[in-house]
């Protein structure tokens, strides 16, 4: 745009009030007003473990959509599942191989090496 265009194009831009700007997003857009709502009512129905701080998934300071919303709830509901459920403990003491294992130290699959063909 050697011939001025962009800077006319540039020059037509001007900054509104963010409520004006709010007011022309898209319905599937979430403000930071918004948030708490959506996420109160995107985790209706959904079982959390005690103790999950609902409160701060509806804070935040970004424009979001709502599907980004939802990812962020499944990934933070996800985790506090996984952080409050008890693991089994695990042993470091290793098995001993069995003796009916056909698997040998130099074959990890149990089956003979390959014997390839010399080509040349």
């Amino acid at each position: 745009m050697a011939d001025g265009k962009f800077e006319a194009v540039a020059a037509s831009f001007h900054q509104v009030e963010p409520l004006v700007w709010e007011a022309v997003l898209p319905d599937n857009i979430v403000v930071p007003a918004q948030r708490p709502a959506v996420v109160e009512e995107l985790l209706t129905g959904v079982p959390v473990p005690d103790g999950f701080e609902i409160e701060i998934l509806g804070e935040g300071a970004l424009v979001q959509s709502r599907g980004q919303v939802a990812s962020d709830l499944v990934r933070f509901v996800a985790c506090a599942w996984l952080t409050a459920t008890p693991r089994r403990p695990t042993t470091t003491t290793p098995r001993p191989p069995s003796p009916h294992s056909t698997r040998s130290p130099r074959s990890p699959t149990g089956r003979p090496p390959r014997r390839w063909r010399k080509l040349a």
